[in-house]
């Protein structure tokens, strides 16, 4: 099954994702505000949940480096009302707004992740 790295920083939301997740088979890094980005534990993960407002960091920020360093799959979640602006920006492959309901977040999940192999690889002409 596919490996999910979560970065949140509200305890409650990311133990819920964290435990849904895994419950529906996921592999499923948890990462409180971004703290476990960039030691390695990313390296293997097939998409990224990123709550853009994190305490110490700017999911945006992280969203560019991922998308800069290699063709992850990237979920923004916000409850911001620029949050379609924002995740364009930093080049999401899409955004959920807070709060949102663990059926449709999955759903994002999954047609990222089945429909990833293709659309997150780089275009060859």
């Amino acid at each position: 099954m596919s490996c999910i790295h979560i970065i949140e920083d509200d305890v409650d939301l990311l133990q819920l994702l964290t435990f849904y997740f895994t419950s529906k088979g996921y592999t499923v890094c948890d990462d409180y505000n971004g703290d476990r980005f960039g030691r390695g534990e990313d390296i293997a993960s097939d998409l990224f949940l990123i709550d853009i407002n994190l305490a110490d960091k700017s999911g945006l920020d992280i969203c560019e480096e991922l998308k800069r360093s290699g063709h992850h799959a990237v979920i923004m979640m916000s409850a911001i009302d620029s949050l379609p602006v924002l995740a364009k920006s930093c080049k999401a492959d899409d955004f959920i707004r807070k709060p949102f309901s663990l059926t449709d977040i999955k759903s994002k999940v999954d047609l990222l992740l089945n429909s990833g192999s293709n659309s997150l690889q780089p275009a060859h002409n």
